[in-house]
């Protein structure tokens, strides 16, 4: 989908099933963008670390993509960072999960407000995937963690806007 949404622009996705803001920040250390000068990175972290037994403090995780976003500043200054909301975990809508989800989108939210970091935007999507009934939109999850074709849809429509 992220293809068909965005097929004229070269997009390289760097994420890992199973990543956590430790392993981005890891392959990060490792990469050098001098030569590519990328336009934008989109960055969409955090809910392995919550999901993993014991979790990350919301606190901890904030902090984490905080670091991601401090190390894509420093690597490639001119680029713009566009840092999304981590999506609905799980079916239910009050499991600890999905508290610690919210918990940590705020303190992203209030981290990234508008105009507190150069070429840093937060874009607060967590909400577009839910129903009134604060479950999964029908279609949207293959699992209640992963997209499905159509999720991975609704991402790109969510995005296209931000990175015309």
């Amino acid at each position: 989908m992220w293809d068909l949404e965005f097929h004229d622009r070269a997009c390289v996705n760097l994420g890992l099933a199973g990543d956590r803001t430790e392993h981005i920040l890891h392959r990060l250390s490792r990469l050098d963008f001098t030569r590519s000068k990328p336009k934008t990175f989109v960055v969409l972290a955090g809910t392995n670390n919550l999901s993993r037994i014991p979790p990350d403090s919301p606190a901890d995780v904030a902090k984490g993509v905080s670091r991601i976003v401090d190390t894509l500043r420093q690597k490639s200054p001119d680029s713009r960072i566009l840092v999304l909301s981590i999506l609905p975990n799980g079916y239910q809508p009050d499991t600890p999960l999905r508290t610690a989800i919210r918990e940590t989108n705020k303190l992203l939210t209030d981290k990234f407000a508008p105009k507190s970091h150069p070429n840093v935007d937060f874009l607060d999507i967590h909400d577009a995937f839910l129903n009134d009934q604060g479950t999964w939109k029908s279609g949207l999850t293959l699992d209640g963690t992963h997209l499905s074709l159509s999720g991975y849809d609704a991402l790109a429509r969510s995005l296209a806007p931000r990175l015309k």
